[in-house]
């Protein structure tokens, strides 16, 4: 792209600043389609002048730069080799101490890619984090998931029998389990491998296990939404 504005060794300014049409002000500098360079350029500064002020005197590279928050241009979750135990009833204790629940395990991978833009010079980090949540809305049950990054072995977390399990109420996300915050890039993909062991605690209520998977983009101008993929485990 030109803008027809260059600086004294010949460059079109275009190719100095981000053209993101952000809307950010005008700075007295159109071009022939009446587009005010403030409004073509992103936010920011280049840190060196470029031969062009505003009526402040204040030169343009110090007023719009070259990079910008990313923004998402695609992205998406699919669920692979999911494996549902189905319920199994189990006892504990004896006599009048004895109880007993209907337990469950789930597993799988998720094969979850993203993909961004609009960043500039400031390369984005992708950000991918996974939680459960189940949709039986009479009880809070136990649960224990755990996730591996960048696999797709299978992955059987541990039965909740101690006297502290983690608890989830009904349509309410367990904790963020970060997976992935290190990739740096804008068209990022990822295999999730993850366990689900759930009990309902009473022995045989039938409720919906889910699976939630969140990522976004960030770099030091800002970041995307989370957006999200949901998977019906089964009950």
């Amino acid at each position: 792209m030109t803008c027809g504005f260059l600086n004294s060794a010949g460059t079109d300014l275009d190719s100095l600043f981000l053209v993101n049409n952000s809307n950010a002000g005008a700075l007295g500098f159109q071009t022939s389609a009446a587009q005010d360079l403030g409004n073509r350029f992103a936010t920011g500064s280049l840190g060196y002048s470029v031969g062009y002020r505003n009526s402040a005197n204040t030169d343009i590279g110090t007023l719009r730069g070259n990079s910008s928050a990313p923004v998402f241009s695609a992205y998406n979750a699919t669920m692979n080799n999911l494996y549902n135990s189905g319920k199994t009833q189990c006892y504990h204790g004896s006599g009048e101490d004895q109880y007993s629940h209907a337990q469950r395990y789930m597993r799988g991978y998720i094969y979850v890619t993203g993909s961004c833009s609009g960043y500039g010079s400031s390369a984005p980090t992708w950000q991918v984090c996974i939680c459960h949540y189940h949709t039986e809305g009479g009880y809070t049950h136990h649960y224990r998931l755990a996730v591996v990054a960048d696999s797709t072995a299978q992955v059987t977390p541990s039965p909740c029998l101690d006297l502290n399990p983690d608890r989830l109420a009904a349509n309410t996300e367990g904790p963020w389990i970060t997976v992935k915050n290190n990739a740096s890039g804008a068209s990022r993909s990822m295999n999730i491998a993850f366990g689900l062991y759930s009990n309902d605690g009473r022995g045989g209520n039938s409720y919906g296990e889910c699976i939630r998977v969140y990522q976004r983009f960030y770099n030091s101008y800002g970041t995307t939404s989370w957006v999200s993929n949901s998977f019906n485990l089964g009950s």
